[in-house]
């Protein structure tokens, strides 16, 4: 709005814009008064308490009563803005997130940050006296603020205090029984630091401080303990080869006994075969001579009956025509025969008699009993 009016070709300030800029000047000065107020207030009388942190309240001085007990409170304050004012009371924050404390040999080029604290190598005393050095992380967070600032304190000395001063002797404890290649046994050494890590939780648990996790790597060996070391690892590999050479020659006398074996059985299995497959054919021969044996008796029998019907044959009615006709039969085939017609010896056809002793014919009691060709 302008707050000029024109009079006689001039222009100068409307009265109501006087009344107004008074009123605006002082409107602005109580707003920032008041903003003051508010800046003052939140930075002089409030704490903001981070998504990833907890706060514990500690009260310096008593507003008549009204900020609580004096001393550190109990309860654990979470993400948002708490009441703190200044100089009476204050709110110390611890983070929730996990920490790690790093123990390596070349720490001193490590910086720390608010969630990464680095110390010194763990010196650690084997069983049989050699001296390792060990790079250590060690993984925790808090669980109970309170505990842990009414044990330790304000500040990070529950690391200074607490886990540096613990964590060597725990290791020394749990990691001093391990010879020194033993470290580089994964099954025997993820063993031993899980022992530690449950050594390292159960003396912390109390004082509001939870391990997740011990993390050991990189162990650092003196060189004459290195040179020991593989001179003891030569020896026990030598004797571990001789004991595999031994197993394996015992396994391969067993191999064979079991090969020996095998091949007796089967040559008793291949003998009672062929001591079968003999008896058997043996029964089998003895089966057929009896059974042909049986058959050429029979075979006989059957020649002989057949021999006999014959010549009963020939002694019954009409003998003289058949053996005249088997006669014929017989001398068909020749063109002539010089026989004596007349005189004793003569041949004469139709006497039987004659000519069965001719041709010498086997004859009994005058009758003609049997008959060959």
């Amino acid at each position: 709005m302008d707050k000029r009016i024109f009079n006689g070709g001039s222009y100068r300030e409307a009265p109501w814009a006087v009344y107004f800029k008074g009123t605006s000047a002082l409107v602005i000065t109580g707003a920032a008064l008041l903003f003051l107020c508010v800046v003052v207030f939140y930075a002089t009388c409030t704490k903001y308490v981070k998504p990833n942190e907890m706060g514990i309240k500690q009260v310096d001085i008593n507003l008549g009563g009204l900020l609580g007990k004096m001393g550190i409170h109990e309860e654990i304050y979470h993400a948002g803005i708490h009441r703190q004012f200044f100089g009476c009371e204050r709110i110390h924050t611890f983070p929730k997130d996990v920490q790690v404390l790093t123990l390596k040999a070349d720490s001193s080029s490590e910086e720390n940050t608010p969630y990464v604290r680095f110390g010194k190598a763990a010196n650690i005393q084997t069983s049989d006296g050699f001296q390792i050095g060990l790079d250590v992380s060690i993984l925790y967070h808090i669980t109970d603020p309170y505990k842990t600032l009414s044990q330790y304190g304000l500040g990070r000395n529950y690391q200074d205090n607490g886990l540096l001063q613990r964590a060597e002797p725990t290791l020394k404890s749990t990691l001093g029984i391990m010879n020194p290649e033993d470290f580089f046994n994964t099954k025997l050494r993820v063993q031993k630091q899980n022992e530690a890590r449950n050594a390292l939780d159960k003396e912390f648990s109390d004082k509001g401080i939870a391990v997740d996790q011990i993390l050991i790597r990189f162990p650092h060996y003196n060189p004459v303990v290195q040179q020991k070391i593989e001179e003891r690892n030569l020896q026990e590999q030598t004797r571990y080869m001789n004991i595999t050479a031994a197993a394996e020659a015992e396994a391969q006398g067993r191999l064979t006994k079991v090969i020996e074996e095998g091949k007796a059985a089967v040559s008793i299995v291949l003998t009672n075969g062929a001591n079968y497959i003999t008896r058997k054919t043996a029964e089998m021969e003895k089966y057929d001579r009896i059974k042909r044996s049986e058959a050429d008796k029979l075979k006989n029998l059957a020649e002989a009956e057949k021999n006999r019907l014959i010549n009963e044959a020939y002694q019954g009615i009409g003998s003289e025509r058949i053996v005249a006709m088997e006669m014929a039969e017989v001398l068909k085939g020749l063109d002539y025969i010089m026989v004596p017609a007349g005189g004793k010896s003569g041949f004469n056809p139709l006497d039987l008699q004659s000519l069965s002793q001719m041709l010498q014919l086997n004859q009994t009691g005058g009758k003609t009993n049997e008959y060959r060709q």
